[in-house]
């Protein structure tokens, strides 16, 4: 081999050690942006990473953003300095800055996660004056590097995976959809191992509910009485696991379910009696969530 290209080799293999392979090419190209009181957060969904193929990622570091990760199934290592934590189904970890970290699954070869960039910003203005803001602050205040969930967010990653291509992105629904699946991470990370499960049990209660009940309108009062809590409670526990309301979490179901269904072809009228709307406020609530019509959709669907 020629000197001079092995010797381009050599340089080019001691810059990606240099750079600790910290995503070259898209680092910063950041999605979304939260202002929650004085904090800032940007956030960018990376989508699913296999580790089956090749079962390690190698260290590395990351000197200007965060990784959040959920493991969706599999199991495998999480090094992180001098920490090793097991993973399986359910886990979130967490990755400091300038910290060298590895994901690895060399004995099963069967590791499957999805992933966020992260960066936080003190602003010089504002106050945590609202429930996300404290979370957050709670969060970068202390938190652990790695836990296990004890209430599934596979619901959420499902939304945000499904739509993450046919969505428009600044739609309100699909951000408070990314911002709920984080706080809740946060949520998970800065408490101790004996996180509280009122909320989980409520929310799959709800949910259970909600399923039955899809093709009739939203009634907060009747979620309420099924989970045995009052509606203001129930309220305040969503906002607390999901940052979000009860309403618009059972409009994030219904939503997603009636995208299944015009996928599939099924008329418009059909769909909107599905999922308990009629046909002008299933229109208005599709758009408003995926920034089309129902009948926009489906045309890009048959087209494609």
């Amino acid at each position: 081999m020629n000197n001079f290209i092995l010797l381009e080799i050599v340089l080019f293999y001691n810059y990606l050690d240099q750079t600790k392979l910290d995503y070259i090419g898209h680092y910063m190209d950041f999605d979304f942006i939260f202002d929650l009181g004085p904090l800032r957060m940007f956030a960018a969904y990376r989508g699913h990473v296999e580790f089956i193929n090749v079962p390690t990622n190698h260290p590395h570091a990351h000197p200007n953003h965060h990784e959040l990760c959920l493991v969706l199934s599999g199991q495998g290592l999480f090094e992180h300095g001098d920490e090793v934590y097991p993973l399986k189904a359910g886990d979130i970890f967490f990755s400091e800055l300038k910290e060298a970290h590895e994901i690895s699954s060399m004995d099963s070869y069967d590791l499957v996660l999805c992933f966020f960039d992260l960066r936080f910003e003190q602003l010089s203005s504002g106050t945590i004056c609202d429930q996300q803001s404290q979370r957050l602050q709670r969060f970068l205040k202390q938190h652990q590097l790695h836990t296990s969930t004890n209430h599934g967010l596979e619901h959420l990653i499902s939304f945000i995976d499904s739509n993450q291509f046919s969505m428009n992105q600044k739609s309100a629904l699909y951000r408070d959809v990314i911002q709920s699946f984080l706080l809740s991470c946060f949520d998970y990370l800065s408490h101790s191992v004996n996180h509280e499960v009122s909320g989980s049990i409520y929310i799959r209660s709800c949910k259970q509910r909600l399923l039955e009940r899809m093709a009739y309108p939203i009634d907060v009062e009747d979620l309420a009485n099924h989970v045995g809590c009052s509606s203001r409670h129930l309220n305040r526990e969503m906002q607390k696991y999901h940052a979000m309301s009860v309403q618009q979490f059972a409009i994030l179901h219904k939503i997603d379910h009636a995208k299944a269904l015009l996928n599939m072809n099924f008329r418009i009228a059909e769909v909107a009696d599905a999922v308990g709307m009629d046909p002008a406020q299933f229109s208005r609530s599709f758009k408003k969530a995926f920034g089309c019509t129902p009948r926009e959709f489906q045309q890009g669907v048959n087209q494609s």
